[in-house]
């Protein structure tokens, strides 16, 4: 509850007249008040969209990275086995023994 000075916060509420003017003061302190709030609320809301944004940027950097890199070693990785059939066949089939 609100009170036009500090003097008032002990003695109930019924017991003070206030004018017009002590209300809309008191009602002014309050808009001024929630006005801060909303704009503080505000502003936190903006920064922590552009953190979100920068980390969907992130996320969709890395997951390119990781789709790229994955293609190079898929790509790779048939080439060796290419490379490596001739030389590893025979063993693999069982036509030649080791000692």
């Amino acid at each position: 509850m609100w009170w036009p000075n500090e003097a008032c916060r002990d003695v109930p509420f019924q017991l003070h007249t206030y004018t017009v003017t002590d209300l809309l003061q008191c009602s002014l302190c309050d808009v001024r008040a929630l006005k801060g709030a909303l704009m503080s609320v505000q502003r936190h809301e903006r920064e922590m969209k552009q953190k979100l944004e920068e980390q969907e940027e992130t996320a969709l950097n890395i997951a390119e990275t990781y789709n790229s890199l994955q293609q190079e070693v898929e790509i790779k990785t048939k080439k060796l086995k290419k490379v490596n059939r001739p030389f590893y066949s025979p063993f693999h089939t069982g036509k030649y023994q080791l000692c």
